[in-house]
């Protein structure tokens, strides 16, 4: 049977939201210098699954209102730390995870993202050497650019560059002439999957 391996990499920036403080000091910063941040995880959930929201460097006294889609709930922080559980919209693609501080003297937002759907590639189990074969992905964001790896022993061997259509679909053809295991991987936009095959006779 064969082996299939999921790969899943999201590289998402955390971008801090702007100030306002209203503490007698116009436009001024609390702490100073310092930024509300917030993380998700898992970075890649499936539709309606389950997001774990952390903000870090919340101000003292602020509880923080957390929205992912149309679920927004609102938690108090313990410390300088506000963490809550949110429900992932249905609809597949990136989805925004935003946190606001509320219920005192200092506004912060921030945000994330993650991706919500279920990317995967599949790859033939097994492929003659010197035949030429398809490799192909499904459910990664759409028109975005993709790229195709094949590696051995961790070494890319071959790849190739191509763009999702609309419905986050791509393929790509490959020949590969040297026999054993290689891994055929998918890129697009920090989401990636992987599939295991085997280049035979």
């Amino acid at each position: 049977m064969k082996r299939r391996l999921l790969v899943l990499v999201s590289v998402l920036g955390l971008m801090g939201g702007t100030l306002a403080a209203t503490s007698g000091v116009a436009n001024a910063w609390y702490p100073p210098g310092k930024h509300i941040t917030v993380s998700a995880h898992p970075t890649f959930v499936a539709p309606g699954g389950t997001v774990t929201a952390v903000a870090h460097r919340v101000p003292k006294g602020c509880s923080v209102q957390f929205t992912l889609g149309s679920d927004t709930e609102t938690v108090a922080a313990k410390g300088h730390v506000a963490q809550v559980k949110l429900t992932a919209p249905f609809s597949t693609g990136w989805a925004t995870v935003t946190a606001t501080t509320v219920g005192c003297a200092f506004h912060q937002t921030a945000t994330t993202k993650v991706f919500v759907g279920s990317p995967h590639v599949d790859a033939p189990a097994n492929v003659e050497h010197g035949k030429p074969f398809n490799v192909q992905a499904s459910g990664f964001p759409a028109n975005h650019k993709i790229t195709f790896f094949i590696s051995m022993h961790g070494k890319t061997v071959a790849s190739v560059k191509t763009t999702t259509d609309s419905h986050g679909r791509a393929h790509a053809g490959f020949t590969l002439s040297k026999k054993g295991s290689y891994l055929a991987v998918a890129v697009s936009d920090g989401v990636a999957a992987a599939d295991a095959f085997h280049v035979t006779k």
